[in-house]
């Protein structure tokens, strides 16, 4: 069976960065209070960005993390997993690229695309879950009224890092998608018909 899979630099630059940033943003939940804005510990310096944004998600906020709200902490759970997925499949796809048989690397090259699509899918229903909170629970954080913000910050400090988080795996799972159907079926849909044949 033909299967060739050739990605594009920006989806394992992708993989990566996005594996990178997910495991720091966990980090910063799992040691909570420690990683809070203002902490007296010097552990929070680590997510100073986390000053601006944990006023405007109240996933991420004082106040949220008060009230003992779970969500966040079980988001941060499966974020683990999801850059597991993420950096298994460089792996994977790093190894295929230096297999010493065609065989070896289709195997691995097989392996890679299902495991990196796993990971894009888990990533996109992660993020769309985290929009669908927001919308079923009447546009608006328990700490800050999320859809009242200036649109400015609404903008920079949540609808394009949430956006962006939606549209990335989206186009990752599209590509690894697309290379699974090729090489099932082929480019004209010709090699699924030679296997019926065979059998």
């Amino acid at each position: 069976m033909t299967f060739i899979h050739n990605p594009p630099p920006l989806l394992k630059a992708w993989m990566l960065i996005s594996s990178i940033i997910v495991l720091w943003d966990a980090a910063y939940v799992f040691l909570r209070p420690y990683s809070l804005p203002n902490s007296p510990s010097p552990l929070h310096y680590i997510w100073y960005p986390y000053k601006h944004y944990a006023p405007v998600d109240h996933n991420y906020s004082i106040a949220g993390y008060l009230a003992g709200d779970g969500f966040p902490a079980a988001q941060s759970i499966l974020n683990v997993i999801e850059s597991g997925l993420n950096l298994t499949y460089l792996f994977l796809a790093s190894k295929a690229a230096t297999a010493p048989t065609p065989a070896q690397k289709r195997r691995q090259e097989v392996a890679a695309v299902i495991v990196g699509l796993v990971g894009t899918v888990m990533t996109e229903s992660k993020t769309g879950l985290y929009w669908l909170t927001e919308i079923c629970g009447g546009w608006g954080g328990a700490e800050a009224e999320l859809w009242s913000l200036p649109f400015g910050t609404l903008f920079w400090f949540w609808l394009l890092p949430n956006g962006f988080w939606l549209t990335m795996p989206a186009w990752c799972a599209w590509r690894f998608s697309k290379d699974l159907v090729r090489g099932v079926v082929g480019e004209d849909g010709q090699q699924g018909v030679e296997r019926k044949k065979v059998r």
